[in-house]
């Protein structure tokens, strides 16, 4: 059984992890767009979510101060789908 927690841990902090470093290596360009969506200092905060997302992906998967892991997602997730991905 822990095998298969481990797995579900790899499986959901790689998307987090990717995206992570998308947000370092391209930070301009993401923080144009971001900054064109509203954001208040894009770029800071481009590169702020990346290590937020990239530390909480490591935090899942290594079962490490996984509440605080967690909480960094989730506070990349719901202000990023408000701002960023407003269909609404």
């Amino acid at each position: 059984m822990q095998v298969i927690f481990l797995i579900g841990r790899l499986m959901f902090a790689s998307l987090f992890i990717e995206s992570g470093i998308n947000h370092l290596t391209k930070t301009k360009q993401l923080g144009s767009y971001a900054k064109s969506n509203g954001v208040p200092a894009a770029e800071f905060m481009t590169f702020l979510t990346g290590v937020m997302l990239i530390v909480g992906a490591l935090s899942v998967i290594f079962d490490f101060r996984l509440l605080y892991g967690v909480l960094l997602v989730f506070l990349f997730l719901v202000p990023t789908a408000f701002m960023m991905h407003a269909y609404w």
